[in-house]
């Protein structure tokens, strides 16, 4: 994996400089947005797995949390979908509570079934209203609805219901259900060749969205493990992280020309 990992951050870059002259000219893209952000994503992993500092880390999810959380401030609302909010958790993850604040009130708080899976939604908008700190019975009604549509538990909506219950058996149990799903869908896209090798050598390794659930469980009163798969606890060693400018994220410069 080593060997991939300069090339898949160089990558990434390049096609940061290439994309986002384009998205701040034109009317604001919930693709281009979401591309953006997954790129800044894997950034993110992949200079933390080269250097192993946690810093790195903050600071190019940082870059993903503001990106969006600007889409989320000036795009219609038609143009937006919760469920591909996924930047909210790398806000969360790097502890910006500004960006978090911002996906989080710029997000819809309904589903639009006509273009998303409610499940879909339930697991981001979730993870919003809870950090948010939305009332008990808000999140309870959630929860309901939420369960209320498939028969099989959603393992998401388990770790959510710990959290709620801070229940710390119950979401040691959960966590790993997540885990073994979110394994399984990488495995599946590797077997189907369906895997961007860019993507392959990053986000599998760690995920970010894992990070900021850990970050929710402990401000629930939880005690997450120190170590998890797709979690090192190095990732979490954050502290009170150094982030660059909050505009940062629009220019992406001098990656092409890296060796």
């Amino acid at each position: 994996m080593q060997r991939f990992l300069p090339v898949a951050v160089k990558n990434s870059g390049v096609s940061l400089e290439e994309l986002l002259p384009d998205a701040l000219a034109e009317k604001p893209s919930l693709p281009a947005f979401e591309l953006i952000s997954k790129l800044y994503r894997q950034i993110a992993v992949g200079s933390f797995l080269m250097s192993g500092n946690p810093q790195d880390l903050a600071e190019h999810l940082f870059n993903s949390s503001r990106a969006f959380a600007h889409f989320c401030d000036v795009a219609p609302a038609g143009a937006k979908l919760t469920s591909r909010a996924e930047a909210f958790f790398d806000a969360v993850a790097c502890r910006d509570d500004e960006g978090a604040r911002r996906i989080a009130a710029g997000s819809p708080s309904t589903p639009d079934p006509s273009r998303e899976y409610e499940e879909d939604f339930y697991k981001v908008r979730f993870a919003m209203d809870l950090w948010s700190q939305a009332p008990r019975d808000s999140l309870e009604r959630m929860l309901a609805a939420w369960t209320a549509l498939a028969a099989d538990p959603d393992p998401y909506a388990e770790l959510y219901r710990a959290m709620l219950e801070r229940d710390q058996k119950a979401f040691e149990e959960a966590v790993a259900k997540v885990i073994e799903a979110k394994q399984e869908h990488y495995e599946y896209l590797r077997a189907k060749e369906r895997l961007d090798a860019d993507e392959g050598a990053t986000l599998p390794h760690v995920s970010t969205e894992l990070l900021a659930l850990l970050e929710l469980a402990e401000r629930s009163g939880l005690k997450p493990a120190r170590e998890y798969p797709m979690a090192p606890g190095l990732a979490r060693k954050m502290g009170k992280p150094r982030f660059p400018p909050p505009d940062a994220w629009r220019v992406a410069e001098g990656w092409s020309e890296l060796g």
